[in-house]
């Protein structure tokens, strides 16, 4: 009911699989540091970049949904921040 997807350094080479994945399935994209430009933040369905250094938007509903397609990246603690409270 709440997919996102969380884009990676992995998806630098994939920004138009990485769309029509989104686009088909209507999943929302947010993106980390590395990742920033693989997936156009005008985007209706763009969430901005994920993380401690990113926007609260993102965190926040990361953290409320019920999959996470990660694609390209890793759970680091730049991310998770607390892992013991990530994704609860």
């Amino acid at each position: 009911k709440k997919p996102i997807i969380i884009a990676g350094q992995g998806c630098n080479d994939a920004a138009e699989e990485l769309k029509h994945l989104a686009e088909t399935l209507q999943i929302p994209v947010c993106t980390t540091l590395h990742a920033l430009g693989c997936f156009d933040e005008r985007h209706p369905l763009a969430l901005n970049m994920v993380g401690m250094h990113g926007h609260p938007t993102p965190n926040f509903l990361v953290q409320e949904a019920d999959l996470i397609i990660n694609i390209g990246s890793r759970f680091d603690d730049r991310i998770t921040g607390n892992i013991g409270n990530y994704i609860p």
